[in-house]
């Protein structure tokens, strides 16, 4: 316990390439690497093996592993400003580790597999799902997901699936979706479209019932959609702007509830297909007046009719400013005024 490793190789053609071996009779085991690189593990880069063990790695990269940080059983793990880079799966904690991820960039799957929440913030998803299971939780917050990145939910608890202030570029595919009875809680995020075919952002299914407040959902003119739901789904202080389509309710749990939002200039507000069905209350149509799309500056500028027009929710923290052109964003976030703002920022 308490060891340090500065600026080290960890390279190997066999199993883990750094385990770590705790147990609850033992003293805690607690290393920090500084600096490091972990590659070439058959199995693991970074192994939580056992119990009581709390590893935090700084400034390290992770490459070419099976897996590249692990834990089984109880284990901590803190990564900060860490690059991963052609592993299988980047991170899994499993059973109850607490896994923490700082400004760091992923380019494979993350799995969130443990009873605590997996916590990502100000991070830079280059490629890569963010699986969910049914036993995992997932609080991810001021980040960015790009190329073929997603996140996709097995977890039927909405309280253990929260998007905060988060950037989605939606090119190739569905940046958020369910299976079975999955469901999300959404906040503050902007899904901005700059592809060419009408690929939806956010899809729902099953019988749970998600949530999506205070969102931007951007169209590449009028080429790209909202949401395809199959499943229930309230959507609050929201903007949509540019689509071909906001909404799709599809089938009879496909049920959609807009509320005090925003739809403007896009080519339809929803198709309702087989038997699905959309509610939409206190809905405006005037221009949001972001500040400049093409380089993601979404803030509302003066006279914007989504400034002070939406109703008061319970999370408070939306986005001031941020910066979703640099490697890892930057974000400013302020508390909502008395009234409310409709979309992710608040004046």
């Amino acid at each position: 316990s308490g060891t340090i490793y500065n600026n080290c190789i960890f390279d190997t053609s066999t199993n883990q390439t750094t385990q770590h071996e705790g147990n609850f009779l033992s003293a805690l085991i607690e290393v920090t690497y500084n600096n490091c690189t972990f590659k070439n593990g058959v199995d693991d880069g970074v192994s939580l093996h056992g119990n009581n063990t709390t590893v935090v790695l700084n400034n390290c990269s992770i490459e070419n592993n099976s897996q590249g940080v692990n834990a089984i059983n109880v284990g901590v793990c803190v990564m900060n400003d860490c690059n991963f880079l052609n592993n299988t799966t980047d991170i899994q904690p499993d059973s109850s580790s607490d896994f923490t991820a700082n400004n760091c960039t992923f380019t494979s799957g993350l799995y969130a597999n443990s009873t605590v929440p997996l916590k990502l913030n100000n991070c830079n998803m280059v490629s890569g799902i963010t699986t969910i299971t049914i036993l995992g939780s997932l609080i991810v917050s001021n980040t960015k997901y790009l190329g073929t990145s997603k996140i996709f939910s097995m977890q039927t608890d909405i309280s253990k699936v929260q998007i905060q202030r988060c950037y989605f570029e939606v090119n190739q595919n569905t940046k958020i979706n369910t299976t079975n009875n999955g469901v999300f809680r959404i906040e503050y995020c902007t899904f901005k479209h700059t592809g060419n075919t009408n690929i939806s952002a956010v899809t729902t299914t099953g019988t749970g019932i998600s949530e999506i407040n205070n969102c931007n959902f951007i169209g590449n003119s009028n080429v790209g959609r909202g949401i395809a739901a199959q499943g229930a789904v309230n959507v609050k202080n929201s903007i949509f702007t540019l689509l071909n389509l906001c909404v799709n309710p599809n089938g009879g749990k496909g049920i959609v509830t807009f509320d005090y939002c925003n739809t403007y200039l896009n080519t339809n507000i929803n198709i309702n297909q087989n038997g699905g069905t959309f509610l939409n209350t206190n809905n405006i149509t005037t221009n949001p007046l972001f500040t400049n799309i093409s380089t993601n500056d979404f803030r509302l500028q003066s006279g914007s009719g989504s400034i002070g027009t939406g109703t008061n929710l319970i999370n408070t923290i939306g986005i001031f400013t941020a910066n979703w052109n640099s490697t890892i964003p930057i974000v400013v976030t302020k508390n909502q005024d008395v009234s409310w703002n409709r979309g992710a920022y608040v004046n």
